[in-house]
């Protein structure tokens, strides 16, 4: 790493309360080269008792940027800061608006993408209209609180309802006919928002991506090969493979968004036409990176060369499987279960390097398991999921 020295690239994770910290830092912690540290707004025990940082920095109360900056600031000075790493939206827009106040211009950030991108692609409704826009293949949708509740008896049921804006299937509606929809719409507070589209059945497939000015540099490609029971949770099993076509979907995405940075996109292979049609838009590190690390490609480290101005070349992904989760763990040490799942395929060669935050981990589980057995109105500490 490039850092002036021979010590470790000092690395601070500024939203290290984002609930995808923990596995960008052992993405970060396989590459042996880089000191880890955070700053973020009641961070969770993993992050703070875990082996996985240095050490962190709790500002405490959220939506306090100017405590954020300052705690920002003292760590930039403390621990001799090389590279800024935003991992969440709201960590990218941040930053943003201290690049605009001329704060934190003496450390090194990767790119970032354009203002006007992120909010394309946070809003469900605007993100579809940029693909039509586009010519970008997509799921037809329609906005009921704009055109009127007629409009659902164009869309082929089963229908969905999406919010505007969530993450992780939150508000979603599923296997709806169109005069369930209207009712439902009817009694939802965000039904002037709420995105309706046709359910598409197929294959899931994600494409995981690092950019800069709309080129992109490093890219993976995976396909669900194990769902979660629950609707639209991330997927316990995928393998990566080879999707030049669905690669150059993705490049063209990229380049009409200008985006820089990472990002994750959600994709479906529709089981009647094979069209691959573009679902979401991620800007951010996703559920499965650990995954990508399996494959060959560590995106957090190679963030953070980009950040230093470090040649990043493209990497060829290996055509692997990854199981995430204790379950398949389990399943590895006991048979491999039905799916003759290898204990190289999960998340254990990399949790095991941080005893310490996957003991707390544990212990905030059996907790919440506690909690919901008995239902009491009893409050949980806070807890980043790996």
């Amino acid at each position: 790493m490039t850092n002036g020295s021979e010590r470790p690239m000092n690395v601070l994770i500024v939203d290290a309360d984002a609930p995808e910290a923990f596995i960008v830092a052992r993405c970060l912690a396989a590459s042996g080269a880089v000191a880890l540290y955070g700053v973020g707004e009641a961070i969770g025990p993993v992050q703070k008792y875990g082996g996985s940082f240095k050490a962190v920095r709790d500002v405490g109360v959220a939506g306090e940027s100017e405590a954020w900056l300052s705690a920002v600031q003292d760590a930039i000075e403390g621990w001799r800061i090389d590279v800024l790493l935003p991992i969440s939206v709201r960590g990218l827009r941040r930053l943003a608006e201290c690049e605009a106040r001329g704060a934190l211009a003496q450390v090194a950030a990767p790119p970032s993408p354009p203002a006007l991108a992120i909010e394309a692609v946070a809003d469900k409704w605007r993100f579809g209209e940029f693909l039509r826009a586009h010519g970008l293949p997509h799921p037809e949708s329609f906005l009921p609180g704009r055109d009127g509740p007629s409009v659902l008896s164009a869309l082929r049921p089963p229908l969905l309802i999406k919010p505007a804006r969530s993450r992780g299937g939150v508000g979603i509606e599923r296997s709806l006919d169109a005069t369930q929809a209207a009712a439902r719409l009817a009694e939802r507070d965000d039904a002037v928002d709420a995105v309706v589209q046709s359910e598409i059945d197929g294959a899931d497939y994600g494409v995981n991506v690092l950019c800069r000015d709309g080129i992109v540099l490093a890219a993976t490609v995976q396909k669900t090969i194990k769902s979660s029971s629950a609707p639209f949770e991330f997927a316990l099993g995928v393998e990566f493979v080879d999707e030049p076509e669905l690669l150059q979907i993705a490049a063209k995405l990229i380049g009409a968004l200008r985006w820089s940075g990472v990002a994750n996109m959600d994709v479906r292979r529709e089981a009647t036409t094979g069209r691959f049609l573009i679902l979401e838009f991620n800007a951010r590190y996703w559920g499965s990176l650990l995954g990508s690390l399996s494959a060959g490609v560590n995106f957090p480290l190679l963030a953070c060369r980009l950040a230093l101005d470090e040649r990043v070349e493209a990497t060829q992904a290996h055509n692997v499987r990854y199981f995430r989760g204790p379950g398949p763990v389990v399943a590895a040490l006991t048979g491999g279960g039905d799916m003759r799942i290898r204990i190289g395929e999960t998340d254990w060669r990399y949790y095991r390097g941080d005893w310490r935050g996957v003991s707390v981990w544990l212990a905030v589980s059996l907790w919440r398991s506690i909690v919901g057995l008995f239902g009491r109105n009893m409050s949980s500490p806070r807890e980043l999921s790996p």
